[in-house]
């Protein structure tokens, strides 16, 4: 299987950093940012403050034909005017037209086979000061190398990042292993990279969907390369400091490429975890298809599923795989640490299974920095955790076996809440069940 995913076509690029001091790949800052676009993001910003109602204006005199314009979308309190060409693209945010101005985004692009690579941002504030500025170095590939900071005029660097490096070398640390599908996860901080799953070569298991590689390294594609987001190593610190005896098989999620959730379950059968975490989902059900089919054909593995985080009931306005009724899906929400909804979470006395707290919970970013987090997410590597202890205590327990001995620990819920959640909730999973990290 794993020869499958290698030989899977590519469809795209993610982009995973490390913050990291030091130069840009040997590269001089003005030849990452030319100033020619400094001074073409200066004349855009200085246009719109002086006539924000015109877009016309705007497009004419920075000499792009206004059939160009891919989209303009009006909302309550802003207008945004997204412009492109072979060369640039150009995102403007204003307030309602009367409004005052808030800023201007300048991105370099190249477009090639359908895919767009942003090369570099310059973002400008409401002054027209700079107040942003990034750039991509791509490596021999084509693939992104690196993400360079800038700052001044003329550009000089500041930090670089490098994107998709290497994994860290390292043997197995034993324990029960559990799948994690998500953005990656930065695997070169050392409470990562030390539990890790890896086979008798030191390679690792898990597998970056997105680029079809061996390095599934922390970042979801987003709106820009220039601008990633990245979510899975705080959800992987999660589960390792409540199950701190597993070992943690990372899945980059495939974006948009749906149907290759069939093959990512398919690839988890065939190696040690029983046990997955998945924070993410969707509104279509059409997209998870796949996944659902390959589940349903593994009823060996349970998954642990957000019930996502848009304040809905799930059961009228179903989210997936969240709402498919399958029954080794464990689906799961966000919950206060009085057990009440937070005003983001989704709930179903159908579709969701249990709640526990997962507002404002400690865990690490994939810088390695402290913050808090909140939100179904969250949720999803508490019971993930808890399912691992479980499995670890108890090796001949079978799937249902686990999902049984997490529901049977439920409470019931605040009044408010009480009709909202199948099962109920747990206040705090890190205190019940086998070896509780907490005592």
């Amino acid at each position: 299987m794993r020869n499958n995913l290698k030989n899977r076509k590519k469809f795209g690029l993610l982009l995973g950093v490390c913050l990291l001091a030091g130069p840009a790949l040997s590269q001089e800052a003005d030849l990452l940012i030319p100033a020619s676009a400094i001074e073409n993001i200066k004349a855009v910003c200085t246009t719109a403050q002086s006539n924000q109602t015109s877009l016309e204006t705007l497009v004419r005199d920075f000499s792009v034909a206004p059939e160009n314009i891919d989209n303009i979308a009006e909302t309550a309190n802003s207008l945004t005017a997204d412009i492109r060409n072979e060369s640039f693209q150009i995102r403007m945010s204003l307030r309602q037209p009367g409004g005052s101005f808030q800023r201007t985004r300048f991105e370099g692009i190249t477009v090639g086979n359908q895919v767009v690579q942003f090369s570099f941002l310059i973002q400008a504030g409401p002054d027209c000061t700079l107040e942003l500025m990034r750039a991509v170095i791509f490596d021999e590939d084509g693939l992104p190398g690196e993400l360079v900071h800038l700052s001044g005029e003329p550009p000089v660097i500041d930090t670089s990042e490098l994107l998709n490096p290497p994994v860290p070398v390292g043997s197995d640390p034993g324990g029960v292993a559990v799948a994690h599908i998500d953005t990656g996860v930065n695997y070169l901080l050392p409470h990562i990279s030390s539990r890790l799953a890896r086979d008798n070569a030191g390679t690792i298991l898990g597998w970056d969907m997105f680029d079809d590689d061996d390095r599934p390294f922390d970042g979801d594609p987003g709106a820009s390369l220039l601008m990633p987001r990245r979510h899975g190593t705080s959800v992987a610190t999660i589960i390792l400091s409540e199950a701190p005896d597993v070992r943690l098989v990372p899945y980059r999620h495939p974006g948009r490429d749906f149907n290759a959730f069939g093959d990512l379950i398919e690839d988890i059968s065939e190696g040690p975890a029983r046990i997955i975490a998945m924070p993410l989902g969707g509104y279509r059900e059409a997209d998870w298809r796949a996944f659902a089919t390959a589940l349903a054909a593994h009823p060996e593995l349970l998954v642990v599923v957000s019930a996502g985080n848009n304040g809905r009931d799930i059961d009228a306005e179903p989210v997936f795989p969240a709402s498919f009724d399958t029954e080794n899906l464990l689906v799961v929400t966000s919950v206060d640490e009085f057990g009440r909804l937070s005003v983001e979470s989704n709930w179903g006395a159908i579709s969701v299974d249990i709640a526990v707290p997962a507002e404002q919970i400690d865990t690490m970013d994939h810088r390695g920095a402290s913050v808090r987090a909140s939100g179904a997410s969250y949720a999803v590597p508490r019971i993930a955790a808890l399912a691992a202890r479980f499995a670890a205590a108890n090796p001949t327990w079978s799937t249902s076996d686990i999902k049984s001995a997490i529901i049977a620990l439920a409470r019931p819920l605040a009044r408010q809440s009480a009709d909202k959640i199948r099962y109920g909730w747990l206040p705090n999973p890190a205190l019940v069940g086998p070896n509780p990290p907490l005592r």
